[in-house]
C-alpha cells in the first residue's frame, strides 16, 4: 500500500478553507488550489502523489472535467470525488460516466468527507496523515 496526498480544488475561497479544516481535525494534509488550471498542473507534476482529489466542477478557465482527466493520467487508481452546486441529474450521469467515483452536490454534509475517506482507504489508498 502507498502512501497518497489529497488534493482539494474550488474555486470558493470558503469552500477551500473549510474542507482543508475539516480534512486536518480527522489528520489529513491536503493541498489546495483555487482553480482547475493550477490542479491540473499540481496533477501532472505530482508523479501520481495524489490518490485522493475532491473536485468542484464549475471553475474559470479549466473545470472539474479537466481536473479529473489530470488525476486519471497522474494516477489510475485515485479517488476522484466531483463536487457542484449547480447539480442536475445530467451533470451527476456526466461526471460519474467520466470516471468521477462520487458526486456531491454543495450544500453537502461534512460527515459525507469522512464516509469518502473511509472509502477510500477500503480501496487500499493510504492517505499521508498532517
Amino acid at each position: 500500500m502507498s502512501d497518497y496526498k489529497v488534493l482539494v480544488v474550488d474555486d470558493d475561497e470558503a469552500v477551500l478553507a473549510l474542507l482543508a479544516e475539516h480534512l486536518a481535525r480527522r489528520h489529513v494534509a491536503c493541498r489546495t488550489a483555487g482553480d482547475g488550471r493550477t490542479a491540473a498542473q499540481i496533477l501532472k507534476e505530482s508523479g501520481g502523489q495524489y490518490g485522493l482529489v475532491f473536485t468542484d466542477i464549475t471553475m474559470p478557465g479549466a473545470d472539474g472535467f479537466e481536473v479529473l482527466a489530470a488525476a486519471r493520467a497522474a494516477n489510475a487508481t485515485a479517488y476522484v470525488a466531483m463536487m457542484t452546486g449547480m447539480a442536475s441529474p445530467e451533470v451527476r450521469a456526466r461526471a460519474l460516466a467520466s470516471g468521477a467515483d462520487t458526486f456531491l452536490e454543495k450544500p453537502f454534509s461534512l460527515d459525507r468527507l469522512d464516509v469518502i475517506l473511509t472509502e477510500a482507504k477500503a480501496r487500499g489508498l493510504s492517505i499521508l496523515p498532517q
